[in-house]
C-alpha cells in the first residue's frame, strides 16, 4: 500500500524525461520566450511578398463636398473564373468592392452608385459625366 507521500513522489518521477530532467523546465526553455506574444504591440508579423496593385478600368471619378475624390474601377477576373469586380476608391484607398458575374452587371452597379452619389451632391471630377454600357 502506498502512502500519500509516495504518490506525490510517483507523480514527480513521471514528470521527469528519460534523461532525468523535468519536462516543465524543457518546455519553458523551448518556448519562444525571446519573442513577444502575438497580441503585444511590439510583435512583428512576418510579411510575405509585397503585392503591386493592378489598376482596373476607371469608369468615373467624383468629388465630394470635402474635396475627397471617389473613383470607380472595373476589373476583369473572368479568366480565372472569378467574374468581374467593382472597386470604389476614396483618394486611391479601397473603400468598397463588389463581385459580379459578367461585365453587364458590373457596369450596372458602377452606374447605379454614380447616379446615387450624384443625387447626394457629388460633382463629376473626371471630365466625362456618363458611363457608356458595353453590350
Amino acid at each position: 500500500m502506498t502512502t500519500p507521500e509516495r504518490r506525490v513522489a510517483d507523480v514527480s518521477d513521471r514528470r521527469r524525461c528519460s534523461r532525468g530532467t523535468d519536462r516543465r523546465a524543457d518546455w519553458a526553455s523551448t518556448s519562444m520566450a525571446d519573442e513577444p506574444p502575438f497580441y503585444a504591440p511590439a510583435h512583428q508579423q512576418r510579411v510575405g511578398i509585397p503585392r503591386t496593385r493592378k489598376p482596373g478600368e476607371e469608369v468615373w471619378r467624383l468629388r465630394d463636398a470635402e474635396g475627397h475624390v471617389h473613383s470607380c474601377e472595373l476589373r476583369d477576373d473572368s479568366n480565372s473564373g472569378a467574374g468581374w469586380n467593382v472597386h470604389i476608391l476614396i483618394d486611391g484607398d479601397p473603400m468598397f468592392s463588389r463581385r459580379c458575374v459578367d461585365e453587364r452587371d458590373v457596369r450596372f452597379v458602377a452606374e447605379s452608385l454614380r447616379q446615387d452619389w450624384m443625387c447626394c451632391g457629388f460633382v463629376d471630377a473626371s471630365g466625362s459625366a456618363t458611363v457608356t454600357a458595353r453590350r
